[in-house]
């Protein structure tokens, strides 16, 4: 019992108190996380061909539709292949019209079978040389559609663009116009910023607890006020050797743009059903070096101390595990001064010799 010497002094102290109650609290597990952009929505590109580069389309920070325009590449390949694809249809025309002929030629007797098999034979080597020219320009970026104009001659131009995949903004750009470049450098990254990945660092004991489908609040570091919530979309398959951490990650909304790839967070992982529990509030908590301790006010002068069992705090309130019933008025605000009391006494609370409630 912590009795003070006459009312003032309790006032004085400033003394606040509220009744332990029930609240309806879900289970979570803490960690470390680290912000970075969604990999189904981030595309470094490149130029799939050798070239000079004639126009940068967009800047660093643009908006950019998808299928909207980034880099023109002038390139000899492309006019190579453009040239490819029109001499595999032109033979390709002649063979057909050559394998009519023969064809007529045999019904009529005016020819030997050989000579149609030799037709025929032309015609399927024309056919795979087209369909192998045809596959060159679809894997420039041509689509189905354009190929006719390329065929017919009208499409001459030895441009490539480079488009977006996706709407996004361009977050990285290492392209001047007329520079000569290869294949093997991206020229633009695009990144969709509406949705981003939280990379999850879970610690052993909560391994077992995380698994996909459970919701993430994320608090990052630097943004107060804000609370971003997600989804665990996937847990890692083993334990870093050195860590001793599981990787996981959670998808996480971004519409306002204030999330960026790099940030530091700390995620709460809900783990548990919502479930109605008794509660205290964290900063009516106190560690006496043995056990935590809440105090129990008895009188305008008198509190006692009692030895709890508690869960991890959420949104800043302990679930009572064991030590309390309900209903019992504790001190929240000055409850550092009633330890202090205690400690001056050399009392110990007596809590590391009777379990919680006893």
């Amino acid at each position: 019992m912590v009795r003070l010497a006459n009312e003032e002094i309790a006032r004085e102290s400033g003394f606040v108190t509220v009744t332990v109650a029930g609240r309806t609290l879900r289970r979570s597990v803490s960690c470390n996380a680290t912000i970075a952009y969604d990999g189904n929505h981030h595309a470094r590109l490149a130029s799939p061909v050798s070239g000079t580069i004639a126009t940068v389309h967009i800047d660093l920070g643009q908006h950019v539709e998808r299928g909207g325009p980034l880099v023109t590449v002038t390139s000899a390949q492309l006019g190579a292949a453009k040239a490819a694809y029109r001499q595999a249809q032109a033979d390709l025309r002649l063979r057909e019209r050559n394998h009519e002929r023969a064809a007529g030629l045999m019904d009529s007797g005016a020819t030997s079978k050989r000579a149609l098999l030799e037709a025929e034979t032309r015609l399927e080597e024309s056919r795979i040389e087209e369909m192998r020219a045809r596959q060159e320009l679809l894997s420039l970026g041509f689509a189905e559609a354009s190929l006719a104009g390329v065929a017919a001659g009208d499409d001459t131009d030895a441009g490539l663009v480079i488009t977006s995949p996706f709407a996004g903004v361009i977050i990285h750009r290492d392209a001047v116009v007329g520079e000569v470049i290869d294949s093997s450098r991206p020229l633009m990254a695009v990144a969709d910023v509406a949705r981003m990945w939280a990379d999850l660092d879970v610690q052993g004991a909560d391994v077992v607890a995380v698994e996909p489908g459970q919701l993430v609040e994320l608090r990052v570091d630097g943004l107060r006020g804000p609370v971003f919530t997600g989804e665990v979309t996937w847990v890692g398959t083993e334990v870093d050797r050195r860590t001793r951490l599981l990787k996981a990650r959670a998808e996480v909304s971004n519409s306002e743009g204030l999330l960026k790839a790099n940030m530091f967070a700390r995620a709460d992982i809900m783990v548990g059903a919502a479930q109605p529990v008794l509660v205290v509030p964290a900063v009516a908590v106190q560690w006496d070096g043995c056990c935590n301790l809440v105090f129990e006010r008895q009188s305008t002068t008198e509190f006692v101390p009692r030895k709890v069992k508690l869960g991890p705090a959420v949104d800043g309130v302990h679930e009572v595990l064991a030590g309390l019933n309900g209903g019992e008025e504790i001190v929240t605000a000055g409850s550092f001064l009633l330890k202090t009391e205690i400690l001056k006494g050399n009392l110990g609370a007596g809590c590391c010799e009777t379990q919680p409630g006893s």
